[in-house]
């Protein structure tokens, strides 16, 4: 029993040299304990881990955007581009990722989001950009930061906002009310003058048949 404890020192001595060595010299990527929430990790299949780890290992640690496309990220696995795709939609239905094209016909861009623990108070999270896709792909939403951050807490003041280059994520306690989201769109619209170039406007037909026009700043994504 001796030598099993000179050994567990032994063991445990070497794994601190190495962590110390790697976080000093390497590059990392951190999973947090609220990954063990039984509706992510339990319900994940390991090629979807696989995948979400090779993300993070080559994501950008403070923003989790990551540019590595399916057909690179195929080849390093050697599986076909469909199989990819299938553990991307996996992980879009966990809410670990989010994907998008910052240009019309471009490539796919990653960006892992945020997990919470389930047994923790969940948050009821939004996701927003720009109704106008001609405009999305240009315009980066870090320029309108200070507008929809104040324009949300002006309505919403404990709600978290997380401003992306092409999507605004709000985190709120509980379900809103519609016309407290419409105030928050009024509210962040008059708080910076170029919002008024980027409204969308557009036609559509009510229940009626009725053929009517509306403006749209913001789109959310569901």
């Amino acid at each position: 029993m001796k030598s099993n404890k000179l050994k567990s020192e032994a063991l445990k001595s070497d794994h601190r040299e190495w962590k110390k060595e790697q976080l000093d010299s390497n590059t990392y990527f951190i999973i947090f304990k609220d990954f063990l929430s039984p509706h992510i990790l339990k319900k994940m299949s390991g090629n979807a881990l696989k995948l979400y780890i090779y993300l993070g290992l080559n994501s950008d640690n403070m923003t989790g955007e990551v540019w590595h496309g399916t057909e690179k990220i195929a080849k390093y696995f050697n599986k076909s581009e469909r199989s990819i795709r299938n553990w991307f939609k996996e992980l879009q239905e966990l809410n670990l990722i989010y994907r998008m094209q910052l240009q019309f016909n471009g490539n796919s861009y990653n960006y892992l989001l945020p997990y919470v623990n389930s047994k923790k108070e969940e948050k009821y999270i939004l996701r927003y950009r720009f109704k106008n896709s001609k405009m999305r792909s240009s315009i980066d939403l870090n320029e309108y930061k200070e507008a929809i951050i104040k324009g949300v807490k002006s309505v919403f003041p404990m709600a978290v906002v997380i401003v992306k280059r092409e999507l605004f994520i709000i985190k709120l306690d509980s379900v809103p009310e519609a016309t407290l989201l419409r105030k928050m769109g009024y509210e962040i619209k008059t708080r910076d003058y170029r919002f008024n170039e980027l409204i969308k406007e557009y036609t559509y037909t009510d229940r009626e048949g009725n053929i009517k026009k509306s403006s749209q700043l913001f789109q959310r994504i569901y």
